[in-house]
Order: structure tokens, then C-alpha cells, then sequence
């Protein structure tokens, strides 16, 4: 038995007893802590993957203290109710979650308490993601919406945050669905609101909005505009230190540089990746990811200007900073660096280079499940399969040179030349020669947010 497994079970065991010892205890104080117990021993429940014990701890809750009056027990019935409806969507009983929600905002939505009003908020934001996860578009805005209607003056911190929330979900369910002037409605919204907020969650909100408004306006074509929501962002919180917001800060950067690539302004690109890389160093989960992103971007808009030899030590220093670093969408960037260094290589005829990089993806991933390392392998092996073919074409159509010159004029040998060269340059079908820029970044999945693994009691 492990040390994690043992105090879990000693955990579970006190949790077990205060709730067989003082299930009948009248005092509030007292009921007060079986309900705590009862809400820790169903997330400890969930966390050992027991789903239906953990849901009838949870219920266990709602049936001992559902009309109890005390304040401070009545806030561990509506833990319980939140804490119920995000295991049973977890669990996949989308129609129940809902209802779970439904019972919670129609019993406590009047609640005036702090912490109520927060998990009525965040109960709402729940419902509205399974509304739009089942396809109920217009019924998962109505609920985002009922959050800004109910709270949107709301001086509590926590509940403000759900309401920022709730706006931005809002603009990504509207987003998918193509309704872009929708989308940007909701992120100005949210933007006017809060633009001034100093909580740091809703900040972070604020900024994450900005960078959406200005991925769905690059979308619509508005590239000036895009770049002015973009820019915003760098301005305002270039100095914030919060480790979300260098990411979203970082995030905005290469936003920029993906925006001055379309408008065909290579340097303000190459500005801004490099300001990244400069900014972010070795530092958290997000900023190594960012910093790897900003130097294969960098490497791409350095091949676009014909710089190749800059561009290939782009992807190398990407390679030699992050080739060791486990976090899988770290590991995704070093293979992408990878492949690009060797389309690179191959367009400056620097084959054997070339084909070496391809090789060193197979060898770091070759083994990997995860879906889009497989694609980077697969695509390297056969950039590499075609790389020894144009060798292989080369090698026969110089021997047809050599034996034309051998045997025939000097109408021949240029045709036999003519020949040679075109096979040198014959490139199989797997796309452009030149790593074209990627499409807008995907807006960052904000939808769990406010639907996490249900946080643990404190007594």
C-alpha cells in the first residue's frame, strides 16, 4: 500500500466516523462538521475514481441538512448541490447535471450570503456549458446572460470573476458557432466592465477577451483592427508579473507576429518573437511553451525574408532550450521544430542535414500515444522517404549525363543536364516547399473554468 493510498484511507476513515458519531448531534456547530465531512469524504471518493459513492455522499448531505436553516450548514448544502451536478457531467449524466443546477439556482438564487452567490453563479456557468456542450446554443447563452443579469453589479471579487466568466464563454459558444459579431459583443462586454478591475483573476479575463476579439476580427479579415486588440493587451499588462498573464501577454506577441505575417511585414513579426523569447526566458509551464512557439515562429518568418541559416539556428536553439522538457505540449513544439528545421535544410540542399532531423523526431517520439506527436513522426518519416528518393533521382539522372556524354553531342548532354536538375528539385506530394504560417491560434478553452474538481472543506 502506498503512503497516498494510506492516509486517503485514514482520511476517509475520520471522515466515516465524525459522520457515524455526531449524525444526530442538534447542535449547529456540530452539524456543521458531519456536512464538512460528509462534502471531503465524496471528493476523496472521486479522486479514488468511486463515482457513485462519491454522488451519494453528496446526497447524503443534501438529505440530512437540505432544510437546515443555521447559515454556515445551509453554504455545505449548496457545496453539495455544486459539487453533485460537476461530478455527475464529468460522469457523463449531462441531463441530470442540469437538473442539479436547476434545483441549486431556484433554491438559493435569492441567497445573499457571499459564498451562495458565488456558487449560484458558478452554478449558472455550469449550466450553460453542458447547454452548449449538448448543442443548445441559444439556451447556454440565455444562461451565460442570466449570470450578468443576476450578478453584473456584484462587488464580491469571486463573483465578479464568474461573471467575467460567464461573458467570456459566452463570446467562445458564440464563436464556434460562426456568429462573430455576437462573439465580439460579448467580448467588448466584458472588456468595458472589468478593463479597470484589480482582482488578478478578472484581469486575467480581461486579457484573455482582448486576445479573442482580435482572433475573431482576424477571422472577419480586419487585420488592423485585430492588431489593435492585440497590442492593448502588451500594453496594459506588459508589466503585470503574474505568471497568467506573462502567457497571455506572451500569447498576444505572437498574435502580432502571426498578424504583421499576413499584412507581409516580416520585421514587426520578427520583433515580436524575439521579444518573447527575450521576456520569458526558461521560465513556468506557459512561458517555456511560448518561448519555444515564439522561435519556431521566429524560424518561419526568418525562411520567409530567405534567411535560412537564421531560420535553422531558430529551430535549433527551440530544439537545444526545450529537447528534454516533459510537458507534452512543450514536447509537441521541440517536434515541430524539428520538422520545419529539416524543410529548411532541405531547401538550402543540405539533404543529409535535412534527413537527420527527420530521423531525430522518430528517435525522441516514435513511441509516443499522443495524437499529434504520431502526425509529427509520420510526417517526418516520410519527408525523409522523400528526400532519399530526390537522392536516388539525382543518382540515376546524373548517370543518363554521364552516359550521354559519353556516347552522344552536345544537344544531348543539355538535355541529360536539363533532366538532372529537375529530378534535384522534384519534391513528392506533401505540400509547400516553404512551412506556410499556421491558421489563427484556436481561442484558449476556457469552458472548465468554473467547473473544476470541487475544492475540499475546511472546518
Amino acid at each position: 500500500m502506498s503512503i497516498r493510498q494510506s492516509k486517503g484511507d485514514e482520511a476517509m476513515a475520520n471522515f466515516v466516523e465524525v459522520a457515524e458519531r455526531f449524525g444526530k448531534d442538534p447542535a449547529p456547530q456540530v452539524r456543521e462538521q458531519v456536512a464538512i465531512a460528509l462534502l471531503n469524504k465524496g471528493i476523496l471518493l472521486g479522486e479514488q475514481g468511486r463515482v457513485q459513492e462519491e454522488l451519494d455522499s453528496y446526497r447524503e448531505v443534501l438529505h440530512r441538512f437540505g432544510a437546515d436553516g443555521v447559515p454556515a450548514v445551509r453554504e455545505k448544502v449548496v457545496f453539495a448541490l455544486a459539487n453533485l451536478g460537476v461530478a455527475l457531467r464529468q460522469g457523463g449524466k449531462a441531463n441530470e447535471a442540469l437538473e442539479t443546477y436547476r434545483d441549486m439556482v431556484e433554491r438559493y438564487g435569492r441567497d445573499s450570503a457571499p459564498s451562495v452567490r458565488e456558487q449560484v453563479a458558478k452554478a449558472l456557468v455550469n449550466q450553460a456549458m453542458v447547454l452548449v456542450e449538448l448543442g443548445r446554443i441559444d439556451e447556454g447563452a440565455s444562461s451565460y446572460k442570466e449570470v450578468v443579469e443576476r450578478f453584473g453589479s456584484d462587488d464580491a471579487p469571486l463573483v465578479r470573476e464568474k461573471v467575467a466568466c460567464a461573458l467570456s464563454n459566452l463570446g467562445m459558444a458564440f464563436s464556434h458557432q460562426g456568429r462573430s459579431d455576437e462573439a465580439l459583443l460579448a467580448y467588448r462586454d466584458l472588456v468595458q466592465r472589468f478593463v479597470l478591475d484589480g482582482d488578478p483573476g478578472v484581469r486575467e479575463q480581461v486579457a484573455e477577451a482582448m486576445i479573442n476579439k482580435g482572433s475573431v476580427l482576424l477571422a472577419q479579415g480586419r487585420t488592423d483592427d485585430a492588431l489593435i486588440s492585440f497590442r492593448e493587451v502588451v500594453e496594459r499588462f506588459a508589466n503585470d508579473q503574474a505568471p497568467g498573464m506573462l502567457q497571455h501577454v506572451a500569447k498576444a506577441q505572437v498574435e502580432i507576429g502571426n498578424a504583421c505575417m499576413q499584412k507581409g511585414r516580416p520585421g514587426e513579426a520578427i520583433a515580436n518573437y524575439l521579444n518573447i523569447v527575450v521576456r520569458l526566458g526558461h521560465d513556468a509551464l506557459g512561458g517555456r511553451r511560448y518561448v519555444a512557439m515564439a522561435l519556431i515562429k521566429l524560424g518561419v518568418a526568418l525562411s520567409e525574408k530567405g534567411q535560412l541559416d537564421m531560420a535553422v539556428a531558430s529551430f535549433r536553439e527551440a530544439v537545444h532550450r526545450f529537447g528534454s522538457d516533459g510537458a507534452l505540449e512543450v514536447r509537441e513544439q521541440v517536434a515541430e521544430a524539428l520538422l520545419k528545421m529539416g524543410l529548411a535544410l532541405e531547401r538550402q540542399g543540405r539533404a543529409s542535414e535535412a534527413m537527420a532531423a527527420y530521423t531525430d523526431i522518430a528517435a525522441r517520439f516514435g513511441k509516443d500515444t499522443d495524437a499529434s506527436l504520431r502526425a509529427q513522426v509520420a510526417t517526418a518519416l516520410v519527408s525523409k522517404g522523400l528526400v532519399l528518393i530526390g537522392q536516388l533521382r539525382s543518382q540515376v539522372e546524373m548517370a543518363r549525363f554521364v552516359e550521354a556524354a559519353r556516347r552522344f553531342g552536345q544537344d544531348e548532354i543539355e538535355s541529360a543536364r536539363m533532366q538532372a536538375g529537375v529530378a534535384q528539385g522534384h519534391r513528392g506530394a506533401r505540400g509547400d516547399e516553404t512551412p506556410a504560417m499556421d491558421a489563427r491560434p484556436q481561442n484558449r478553452d476556457v469552458l472548465d473554468r468554473s467547473a473544476g474538481t470541487p475544492t475540499a472543506l475546511n472546518g
